[in-house]
Order: C-alpha cells, then structure tokens, then sequence
C-alpha cells in the first residue's frame, strides 16, 4: 500500500503519529458507516479509554481486508474492532488475536436463523418440515442475507441431509420483515429470520407475533470481534480487556451516573457490553465461508 495512501488515511481522521509511538495506542475501527461517522460513535470510548490508562488512544479507520491487513502487520494498530469474516483474515495472516467479543443490544454473543410457522399450523420441528418440504411454501432472506439465507440453508442440510430443493416452493424476501408478515398472512408456511429481528418484531408487532412460533434455531453466529497484536505490551492488553469489559456495567468506586454515560455510548454502538472471548469463536465463520464456496 503506498505511504501517501497511509498518511492521507491519517490525516483525514485528524491525526498524525509514528507508527512505533510509545505514547500512544491506535484502535483500528472497521466498519459499514463512513469514517467520519465511525469516528464519532467511537470517540467517547476511546476517550474514557484514554483516560482509564493513562495514555492516548486514537481511532484509525481501516477499509477493507487489504488496509486491515497492513496495518497489523506494520504495527499501525494496536487493537481494532471488525467482523468475523476479517478476523479470520487477521489472525491467519497476522500476529493477531481475538481476546473480546461484542454483545448485542440484548446482551447476546451473536444471533442465531430460525424457523417461524403459525403457531396453528401442525409444524413443531426441522425434521417435519423437512419431511412436507414438497407441500410447503418457505422464504428465505435476502440471497446475500447470511441470517436470511446462507446460515439456514447451511445448518439445515448440515442437519438433515437434505437439500433444500426439496421444497415446492421457494421464494426470498427482501428481508426479515416481509419474510415475516409473509408467514403472520398465510403468503408462506414458513420463513427464515434472525433471533434478533424476530424479538424486534415482539416489540413492534405484538399481536402479529403472538401468531407466530419458533420451531427451530440455528446454532449461536458470533457477533463482532475484537483483536489486538500478540506482540504489544503485557500492561496494555491486561488494562483494556479490563476496561472494555467493565465498560457499562456496576463495579466499585463507578457512579450510577457513569455507568449511564457508558451505556449510551454503548448504544450508540448499538452494543450493551462486552465478553472474553478468543479466536475459537471462528469457527462457524469459517464452516459457513466454506459451504459458501462449495455451493
């Protein structure tokens, strides 16, 4: 990657630093939204970061697998947040490690695909769908959905067998709402969503969702990941783990007013905490990626 490219990166986010700075941790954010964006949302963490150990922490915005890459391997960062997919990338290519994992809004690890049904349909299992497959109408998500559709369709052959061609009917939804009221309106038997939109949808639609019910679910899909170089020092991994995973939770000598603060800009993240975790959390990443290309 050229040292131009590298040092524009910089100087757009509004810093400027040695890469081998003694003074300083670099937590190297990836992520959907734009970099201004990413910077905001992360910034009042960082900063209490900064403040719990002493030292300054900046944020570096990294783009993809290839910005990633480099900057772990030339010690431009030394923690950074990122999906699973560039984790792998990260550790298998990098002196690199998982030691956090995010959790959701509602405190989970990941989210897992299920199987929905109307609750008066005589449908209770995988095994019996699978059975009726040829009289049933299913939704699948979005065909780049992985809780819509890469995760069920893995899981469920991984489970039975059986391929999905098997069903009559076949359609994908534009996402998990519409494979839900697909289901709540008799469009379909039975529709794939996420654990996560599905206790959205409790929320919003409690009357529709009282109709419905879960006959099977996915094994837990790991949320984000946290990682950091192996080679930075004893101290600075000790104090963060420690920070982040009592960031937003009741400890001693925390106020109630701090630990407020901390949760909003958790929210902002739309996280409620963190957990110890390592790079073993990989491995349905990677049976996915690989059923991904076989098919």
């Amino acid at each position: 990657m050229p040292a131009l490219f590298i040092i524009c990166i910089f100087t757009l986010i509004g810093f400027s630093f040695p890469v081998k700075a003694t003074d300083v941790l670099r937590f190297g954010l990836q992520g959907s939204a734009n970099e201004k964006t990413l910077v905001e949302i992360w910034s009042p963490v960082l900063t209490d970061l900064s403040e719990y150990l002493g030292v300054r922490v900046v944020p570096v915005t990294m783009h993809d697998y290839k910005s990633v890459i480099w900057f772990l391997e030339n010690e431009a960062v030394d923690f950074a947040w990122t999906g699973n997919k560039l984790a792998i990338e990260a550790v298998d290519e990098t002196e690199s490690e998982i030691f956090l994992q995010v959790l959701n809004q509602q405190g989970e690890p990941g989210y897992k695909s299920v199987l929905i049904t109307l609750k008066d349909k005589p449908l209770s299992s995988l095994r019996q769908v699978m059975g009726f497959a040829r009289q049933l109408k299913i939704a699948f998500g979005n065909k780049k959905s992985t809780s819509g559709t890469l995760v069920p369709a893995y899981y469920i052959q991984a489970q039975t067998g059986k391929k999905l061609d098997r069903f009559l009917s076949i359609q994908h939804s534009a996402n998990h709402e519409q494979s839900f009221k697909s289901v709540v309106f008799g469009d379909v038997d039975v529709a794939t969503i996420s654990s996560i939109a599905f206790q959205r949808f409790q929320e919003r639609f409690p009357h529709e969702a009282a109709l419905v019910k879960v006959i099977w679910e996915s094994p837990m899909i790991p949320s984000d990941a946290i990682i950091r170089r192996k080679t930075i020092k004893q101290v600075y991994k000790d104090k963060v783990e420690e920070f982040l995973l009592s960031y937003g939770v009741k400890v001693s000598g925390k106020s109630d007013e701090r630990v407020l603060a901390e949760r909003k800009r958790l929210a902002q993240l739309k996280w409620s905490g963190f957990k110890l975790s390592n790079n073993q959390q990989l491995i349905p990443i990677r049976e996915l990626m690989e059923y991904k290309k076989q098919q």
